[in-house]
């Protein structure tokens, strides 16, 4: 169910009681935005709380003041993202942004958005937004765990392409053999010495033999097979 469904569900004789009984218990950055004068409405407790400013000053922010809560690199893709909101009926994820709270610390947090009120053109007036604090370092190490096993993925798979003899010509290269070498090593023809290595290369979808050879170097295919 989209939130334009459940709508009814968030009428105004319900919402005092969603705001004092749900959002005001949730440990996240929640806020009603009236995009089109950029002001903060509603917050949540947890909001108030982290920004340690009272809900009077809060509430009755500039735009401008606000706007200094978010961090100067981030605040014109934030203001973006508000005029955006205007003509977007859809959920509306704004990424990661860097926010100032209480003693002038700097956080990172991911935000996003949904439409909450239109004015009478149509277009969203009000959007409830949603963040979460984020460890951007934690974050940065488990995209790079899930980037390093996707590419392992791939290379089980680009290596299960290779046939034994393709496996052999690839552990030479990176021993350094050229392909004369290659060939007298393996009792073949110079010419398919090197029709061996541009296939191969082209199978991997690597760009050169020094990237074959950090290729295989990186997914254990150098086992150094060449005679003493």
């Amino acid at each position: 169910m989209t939130f334009q469904e459940s709508y009814p569900f968030f009428a105004v004789e319900n919402m005092n009681y969603i705001m004092s009984r749900v959002l005001n218990k949730i440990n996240a950055f929640i806020c009603i935005i009236d995009i089109e004068n950029l002001k903060i409405i509603w917050a949540n407790r947890y909001f108030i709380n982290k920004m340690g400013v009272s809900s009077t000053v809060l509430l009755n922010m500039t735009a401008d003041e606000l706007l200094l809560y978010i961090h100067p690199d981030y605040r014109e893709i934030a203001i973006d993202g508000f005029r955006n909101s205007e003509n977007n009926d859809s959920n509306s994820p704004y990424g990661l942004f860097k926010v100032r709270i209480k003693c002038d610390n700097w956080i990172w947090v991911l935000t996003t958005c949904i439409s909450f009120e239109k004015n009478c053109q149509g277009q969203t007036s009000k959007i409830l937004t949603f963040a979460t604090e984020v460890d951007i370092c934690q974050l940065y190490k488990q995209i790079s765990t899930i980037n390093n096993k996707d590419k392992a993925t791939n290379a089980a798979g680009l290596i299960k392409l290779l046939s034994e003899r393709e496996k052999t010509v690839i552990e030479l290269i990176t021993d350094g053999y050229s392909d004369k070498r290659v060939s007298a090593f393996l009792g073949i023809s110079i010419h398919t010495a090197k029709t061996h290595r541009k296939r191969i290369i082209h199978k991997m979808g690597l760009r050169n033999s020094s990237a074959l050879i950090k290729y295989a170097v990186e997914n254990g295919l150098y086992k150094n097979v060449s005679p003493a």
